[in-house]
């Protein structure tokens, strides 16, 4: 009689954690080490700085990539192993020119009618302003927002930059960044559209509100909508001397909240020195968290984390009276946070760069923390990873985590191309989006000798992965890659390599709406 390893559990627990899965990791079922490196066709330095997970877990990364002229806005969408995903746009990247200047893309989110913004700046007739693309699902621009996919808003008289943006329920778009009177002097600003890309008139003055934060000079980078419609933007506002980190709440209508922090508005500052908040997330409890960068008097420059309740006041049960602080090496010369996530268990993944003195080069650099603002240390066993990609500098400035709780940052790598990194989470799973489309896994015999057969049965068509790993989560051989198949049943005859040896493996069955690892004995 055939021993057969059976998944009974499919229907409950549609996504199973790789028994393997230690926190921080690189995923080497994520393009075979964890890593992808993407060039667009004219080199440059292109970078992601923002990035989105579908519902169908494909990946979409936002950023500037090199067009003809100057930079453009830069998109490009990945399938869940890594691979680029060539359904989208040309060879999975597509590159959008706003002019005859140069064009940055800040800030990716996926409508629910799977249309795609993308929100940064555009520099048009010499002058930077508001710039928003929508692309439909393939990667082409979608006609009907804007003018031919793509809307540009110019702020007050002068120079702005937009940085993030955020989807209303009611389907509008919020972008917040900044405007300048000058280089050194910038305030906080926000303009609304409708689901068409034109400005909403019954927000703040013809769809826009600038607002002054602090003394001389502030800069919006971040922003987030509550449940209740308010509005948070984040950034930094010089007071006094330093830069302070900043958060302003902002009524639907666009009028500043009175009732948040002192007048609408809260500075942070951590030990009198520059501190700069790059990011914004909110928890499920409503409390808000800003990350950024902190400097000391000695000048050294570390990530810095602040959390507020709702009504903007610092959370004295985070950190050291609502702050933490955390150097990469000893000596943090240059670390920065620049995008936040939360994960379903409540900790805080925070991605950005870090200096490393000794060779001169900046590294992709994560850390976790727990709610109440300490490190995790059972993330990579000191609750922070740096990740090189080639010899030279690597900077992360995005971040997502994927319905199965793996960690994906995006950034720029030496070469000048999108660079993307994915970790696993450990035990961390979150509840999918969309139901997991693979039932009665079956693999036999077990334990196997040379060949082994996994049956499956797919509840829709669908590409199918299969790759082998051994018991510390090092991945062995892809056994099957990206195979088209129908819906129903189907089994895989799979030879092993040769002179593989005895022990416990994995088996792990992917799909783009999620995957299964099996224990096998040889």
């Amino acid at each position: 009689m055939k021993n057969i390893l059976p998944l009974f559990l499919l229907a409950c627990f549609p996504f199973l954690p790789p028994a393997f899965s230690q926190a921080g990791l690189l995923d080497s079922s994520f393009s075979d080490d964890g890593k992808v490196i993407t060039p667009f066709p004219v080199a440059g330095s292109d970078k992601i700085f923002s990035l989105a997970v579908q519902p169908d877990q494909k990946i979409l990364a936002a950023g500037n990539a090199r067009g003809t002229l100057n930079m453009d806005f830069g998109l490009a969408r990945y399938l869940p192993d890594g691979s680029l995903d060539t359904d989208f746009g040309t060879g999975g990247r597509v590159t959008t020119d706003f002019g005859s200047g140069a064009d940055v893309g800040k800030s990716v989110v996926v409508q629910n009618d799977g249309k795609i913004l993308v929100a940064g700046y555009a520099v048009v007739n010499n002058v930077s302003q508001f710039a928003l693309a929508r692309f439909l699902e393939n990667g082409e621009l979608d006609s009907s927002f804007g003018v031919n996919g793509r809307q540009t808003t110019v702020i007050g008289a002068g120079y702005s930059e937009g940085w993030s943006v955020a989807l209303q329920a009611d389907g509008k778009i919020v972008v917040a960044g900044t405007i300048y009177s000058s280089p050194s002097s910038g305030q906080f600003a926000l303009v609304r559209y409708d689901a068409q890309g034109l400005p909403d008139m019954s927000f703040g003055v013809n769809g826009q509100v600038i607002m002054p934060v602090g003394s001389l000079d502030a800069r919006a980078q971040a922003v987030v909508i509550q449940p209740n419609g308010k509005i948070i933007a984040g950034g930094y506002a010089l007071n006094g001397s330093y830069y302070d980190f900043a958060l302003v709440q902002y009524h639907p209508d666009g009028s500043v909240d009175s009732l948040f922090g002192t007048n609408g508005y809260q500075l942070s500052d951590f030990s009198g020195f520059d501190d700069q908040a790059q990011a914004l997330v909110l928890q499920e409890d409503g409390k808000i968290v800003a990350g950024g960068w902190s400097k000391s008097g000695s000048g050294l420059q570390s990530f810095g984390l602040a959390r507020y309740l709702a009504n903007g006041q610092r959370d004295s049960t985070f950190g050291a009276n609502g702050i933490t602080k955390l150097n990469f090496q000893p000596f943090a010369i240059h670390d920065a946070i620049q995008a936040l996530a939360v994960q379903a268990d409540g900790k805080i993944i925070a991605c950005g760069y870090s200096y490393v003195p000794v060779y001169e080069v900046y590294n992709f650099a994560l850390a976790r923390f727990l709610p109440n603002g300490q490190l995790d240390l059972d993330f990579n066993g000191t609750g922070k990873v740096a990740t090189a990609f080639q010899v030279g500098n690597d900077q992360a400035y995005a971040v997502a985590i994927q319905a199965d709780g793996r960690i994906v940052a995006g950034g720029g790598s030496a070469s000048g191309d999108f660079a993307l990194a994915r970790y696993l989470p450990g035990s961390v799973v979150s509840t999918p989006p969309t139901p997991f489309s693979v039932r009665s896994v079956f693999l036999y015999p077990n334990p196997v000798m040379q060949a082994v057969k996994v049956a499956y049965t797919l509840q829709q068509a669908q590409t199918v992965s299969i790759a082998l790993y051994d018991q510390n989560g090092k991945m062995v051989i892809r056994l099957i890659q990206q195979l088209q198949q129908t819906a129903g049943r189907h089994t895989e005859d799979l030879r092993l390599p040769e002179g593989l040896s005895a022990g416990l493996y994995f088996l792990e069955l992917a799909t783009p709406s999620g995957r299964i690892t099996l224990k096998m004995v040889k």
